[in-house]
């Protein structure tokens, strides 16, 4: 990494980076600006960018914050979140925002898959029907991935048991 490069990386850490960290890298910054006699000026700021994040429910508007904590390795960075079911991440770099957005579309996918697995191991577990049979077992082999996500769901799930209380009001007023 070249002297010019590196410097540039100093420069965003102090500006965005988190409250020890930006001090840290202020500090560093100093002293190599002294050490070969540059000025702050004659450093080329790194481009920056904005990011967008839209997502569709609670579960991947939790998962955008926790992507940018990730790529940007710091939870005060600028974002805004005016338009609804969006973040829009202010002044990152162009490499940030290609990794946010690679990070966040795998993500979104694997969790609507554990989410969809979730769903119908609780449905099977808790309100068994009649076109599954428990005692039939397929061959775990022949599974697809989310079926297998979904079986280990079963397995660990307790049942959930609600007060029937429409059959034992029905049953008071039969005697």
């Amino acid at each position: 990494m070249d002297i010019e490069e590196r410097l540039r990386k100093l420069l965003t850490l102090s500006e965005q980076g988190a409250p020890g960290e930006a001090e840290n890298a202020q500090r560093l910054l100093e002293k190599l600006l002294n050490k070969y006699d540059l000025a702050l000026d004659q450093i080329e700021r790194e481009a920056s960018v904005d990011c967008t994040l839209t997502f569709r429910n609670r579960h991947e508007r939790d998962l955008t914050i926790d992507v940018a904590w990730y790529v940007l390795k710091a939870g005060n960075h600028k974002y805004d979140k005016s338009k609804k079911n969006k973040y829009r991440f202010i002044g990152i770099t162009p490499a940030q925002a290609v990794e946010m957005e690679f990070l966040y579309d795998h993500h979104r996918k694997e969790l609507a898959k554990v989410l969809e697995a979730a769903a119908t191991a609780y449905s099977v577990r808790n309100l068994p029907s009649p076109s599954f049979d428990g005692e039939k077992e397929q061959p775990v082999d022949e599974l697809s991935d989310t079926e297998k996500i979904a079986l280990e769901f079963y397995k660990a799930m307790p049942r959930s048991s609600p007060n029937r209380q429409l059959s034992e009001a029905g049953s008071a007023h039969a005697h």
